[in-house]
């Protein structure tokens, strides 16, 4: 998949789970989005797992830490 559709589809989770607006950008950390406490990470991740029908474990959440890494990981997941 590409990341330009990963991208897309990852704002759209953003906006759902944690209210997010602004453009979204690789270069951002999770530390960047305000809604994005530990409660809203595990929001966003359920979400992430169920839009693009992959599987994070939970040892691999907190590596996720920038968008960059998360678009990264998704494609990699999806990968065919």
């Amino acid at each position: 998949m590409e990341q330009a559709a990963i991208m897309a589809r990852l704002s759209g989770i953003l906006v759902d789970t944690i209210g997010f607006t602004g453009p979204l950008e690789a270069s951002m950390s999770t530390n960047d989005f305000a809604g994005w406490d530990s409660f809203g990470a595990m929001n966003i991740v359920t979400k992430i797992e169920e839009e693009f029908g992959i599987d994070i474990p939970a040892m691999r959440i907190p590596e996720l830490n920038s968008i960059e890494k998360i678009v990264g990981f998704i494609a990699k997941k999806t990968e065919k």
